[in-house]
Order: C-alpha cells, then structure tokens, then sequence
C-alpha cells in the first residue's frame, strides 16, 4: 500500500492493536460473567480462601470437568494470584493474549509471504467480531488463538532457519504441549503440522528435531489421556449437545458469516482474489494454504465424528482465526494494484468490524452466542438497597445454573449478603411442584426482590407475579432494561414506605 511505504509495517502495527485494545476493553466491566466464566474462576481457585497449586488446579478440572484441560486454568491461578480476582483484572489476561494474537499474525503473514500480508492480516484480525468478544472473557479462546498462530510461525521458522537457537526449539517444544493442554480441539493443528512434516519437509537433522520434539509433548500429554477419554465419553453422550449440532453444510456459512463480521459477501469477494496466489505459490504460501486447509478439514472432520459443535459452540474453530486472516490478506495483496479500491476496502473492513464490535447483536446473537448476563447490573442495583438477609427471587438463562462450583447469581449476591432463589425452569413453564416450591420459598419473607433475565425467550412472568399477588405488595420497579427488570415487593402486612 503506496500510502505508507515510507513507514515500516510493524509500526503500523500500534494503531491496529490500540483499536482492538479499546474495543476489547470497554466490555472488561461492561459485561456481567456468564456461566462459564464463573467456572474457570472456580477451576483456577479463586472462589476459595486459599490459592490452589498447578497440581490442585490439575485435580479441580480433572475431578470437575473432563471436558476441559488444564493448563489456560493453570495459567488463570497464576494471573489471578498476581492481580487479584475481580472479573475485570481476570479478562485482562484474555485482553493481553488477544493482543499478542494479533502481533504474532503480523509476524507469520511477513515470515512466510510479506510484511504487507502479515499488515493486512493484522488488519482484518485487529477488528474481528469473535476474537474481540472472547477477548474480555475468562475462557481459554484468546490462548487457542495466540498458540495456533505461534506454533505454525515457529515450526516454519526452525525449518526455514538452519541455525535456528535453543530458543527457537525450546518456544516450539512448550507451544506445541500447550496447544494440548489448552483445548482439545487445539491439537489439531498440531497433528496437521505433523502431516506437512512428513509428507512435504526435507528428512534431515532439522526434521529429526521436530519428530522428537512432537514425540516429547505427545508424551507429556499421557497423564491426561484418561481424563481425555472420559470428557469425550460424557460429551458424545449428552443428547442436547448430538441434536444440536452442526454439519459440514451449516458450518460453513455459520464460519463465513462469523469470519465476515456479518459481510459474507465482503469476505468471499476478498476470498476469491486470494486464490491467484496457488498459480504460482512460494513455499511460505503453500505452508499458509496447507495449514489452513488442513486446519479446517480436521476440525471438521472431528465435528462430524464426534457432533459437538453447536452455533454457539464455534468458538472450537476459533483457531482457524489467524491463519484465515493470512489467506484474506493474500486477496487484498492481489487487489493492492488498484490502490484506492483496495484502501476503501480495508476501511470498510475495519468499519464494519468495529460497529458490530460495539453492537454484537447482529453477528453474535444470530450465531447462537448468549448475550452476557446483567448481574453486574443487579449487584449494583441492590448493593445500596437490600438489606443483609434479603431473599431475590426470579429468572435467570439457563447456563446460569452452576452446579460444579456455584451458580452465577450466587457469585455477584453472596458478597452482598443476600440469598437467591433462582429456579432452573428449562421449558419456560412453571409447573406444579415448581409453584409449590417457590411458595414454600418466599413465605413470611419481609422483603422481597424480584429478577428477571431475559435471553432468546421470556421467562415466566405473569405466572410469579400471579403467585406474589396472593401475599405480597408490589412497590417499584427499580431497574427496567431490556436484559433485566428488578422490582420491589413487601409482604401485604407492611408498607412501601420506608
């Protein structure tokens, strides 16, 4: 891009991370936690009095949940230890890694084809929809993102580089276990890296390094291959999850759609002028082609095998992030000759990227990603207003009920010292004993605070204000969102006044 050939790209670079800096960052305290995030928090220790070594983590997720591995849990004790646990500093960690994300992009676009790839796909990366939004939440996605991209940089780079230092291999032999230990759905590139390895690469003393090296952290992986086989057993077996799940012909346009910012037809034109690179392709492109390729057919493969990933489960492909942005950028090198064209386009990309950034809804939303709970919301609302004691009644969305720690509602209102009484109503109807339980619950209650969460369908409203009626006197509705109504009720032998 003629614009700035007197400016080296990687200082281009600042701008484009300061970007996803601010759009990351406004929702470190915007957003409440969701279920989920609660249970990383409880994995890494810090629902407990006590900090938990790496080998008590090890055991809280192997003992807790099988599904996961241990090691972004591992890294969030640590971190949390340091800066404290208040949600906002624990999203930070995503935030930082986020970053880095983007950097290390830059850095494999320029090694393996150009720095003006590696700009534009920093570019693209920088106002991402979906790494901006797992970039202010407590869960391992941003690190799935940081290590994929890493370890098909560094393996390039001590295959390229005869002299390549202990760094170098050392920087592999720790990304390529971390990849392991982080997710599982994160191994696969290693295993499509394994391919290009054996069937592209020269078999001399650099391919003999990497061999052992992928040996060593195949090895250090055998102590959870127990626990490998009893999250996958319990994950295929849940009905919810097998009936919910995507195939190859729906997850393609769910990807293209995420990847797009919600501009398919954006991404496929730029797409489709990044395929005159296989013409003639250099050995860092046929690298970059392969990886990603390869990348996405195991990933779906696996779905296939395994039908685990749901709409709002394709956060799993968030790997294919970084090595997607590379071949984008590959279309917008091919277009850079008509230079405005391809600056206006750019624009528009980042345009795009930083509204729905800002205004999720229309590309998350319809993906099958939850909104964030308002708790936060409800905690401030009733830190200056409820009493010690007070019991807050209402609805949440389902996944806040927590059964492996505690359910979100009780991580935002124990500190106040109120008790919660959240049903979990699955269907959307109160049954019977459903009724007769939350009588039993509010009877005699003095005060009483009423929530309601709303998600994709709306709680049973009108059937607990049927209930409260018969005992209670409504005073006022102290918050009224679109995610969140709290009302103030009082027994009917007392008075709204204060």
């Amino acid at each position: 891009m003629v614009y700035f050939t007197s400016i080296p790209y990687r200082w281009l670079l600042l701008p484009l991370l300061l970007l996803s800096c601010a759009l990351a960052t406004r929702g470190l305290d915007l957003d409440g936690l969701r279920g989920d995030e609660v249970l990383s928090i409880g994995h890494a220790g810090g629902l407990g009095a006590d900090p938990l070594s790496p080998f008590d983590i090890w055991n809280n997720v192997s003992t807790r949940s099988p599904g996961h591995v241990p090691g972004y849990f591992i890294l969030l004790g640590a971190w949390g230890n340091l800066v404290g646990w208040a949600p906002p500093a624990l999203r930070i960690l995503s935030l930082f890694i986020g970053l880095l994300t983007v950097s290390i992009t830059y850095r494999l676009g320029a090694d393996t084809i150009s720095p003006r790839v590696g700009f534009y796909a920093a570019v693209i990366l920088c106002s991402s929809v979906f790494l901006i939004h797992y970039m202010h939440e407590i869960r391992q996605y941003t690190l799935v993102a940081f290590l994929t991209a890493l370890e098909v940089w560094i393996y390039y780079y001590v295959i390229t580089k005869p002299k390549a230092g202990a760094l170098a291999w050392t920087t592999l032999a720790l990304t390529t276990t971390g990849l392991l230990y982080t997710h599982y759905f994160a191994a696969a590139i290693v295993g499509v890296i394994a391919l290009y390895h054996l069937f592209v690469v020269k078999k001399d003393r650099q391919w003999w390094r990497v061999v052992i090296i992928f040996a060593l952290a195949g090895v250090l992986f055998l102590p959870w291959i127990t626990t490998l086989i009893r999250g996958v057993t319990h994950a295929t077996g849940r009905e919810e999850i097998i009936t919910g799940a995507l195939r190859i012909r729906r997850i393609v346009p769910f990807l293209t759609y995420l990847f797009g910012n919600g501009a398919p037809l954006l991404l496929a034109g730029v797409g489709l002028a990044a395929l005159p690179s296989l013409r003639k392709p250099t050995r860092g492109m046929t690298y970059i082609w392969f990886t990603t390729l390869g990348l996405f057919i195991v990933l779906v493969a696996a779905n296939e095998i395994l039908r685990l990933v749901t709409p709002s489960r394709l956060r799993y492909f968030i790997g294919l992030w970084p090595l997607g942005a590379i071949i984008i950028a590959l279309g917008f090198n091919w277009l850079s000759s008509w230079r405005v064209f391809t600056f206006a386009l750019l624009i528009i990309w980042v345009l795009v990227g930083t509204f729905y950034s800002i205004n999720p809804d229309a590309v998350l939303r319809r993906m099958g990603v939850r909104p964030f709970p308002a708790l936060n919301i409800l905690q401030e609302e009733l830190t200056d207003r409820a009493q010690v004691g007070d019991l807050v009644v209402g609805f949440t969305p389902r996944e806040m009920h927590g059964d492996k720690y505690i359910n979100t509602v009780d991580y935002y209102l124990q500190p106040l010292g109120l008790r919660s009484y959240f049903p979990d109503i699955g269907g959307r109807d109160l049954t019977p004993a459903m009724t007769e339980d939350i009588e039993q619950t509010i009877m005699d209650q003095p005060d009483l605070w009423v929530a309601y969460m709303f998600d994709t369908e709306a709680p049973p409203i009108e059937a607990l204000k049927a209930i409260l009626a018969e005992g209670y006197i409504y005073c006022e509705t102290v918050t009224d969102r679109p995610d969140l109504v709290l009302e103030y009720y009082v027994h009917s032998e007392s008075s709204c006044s204060p």
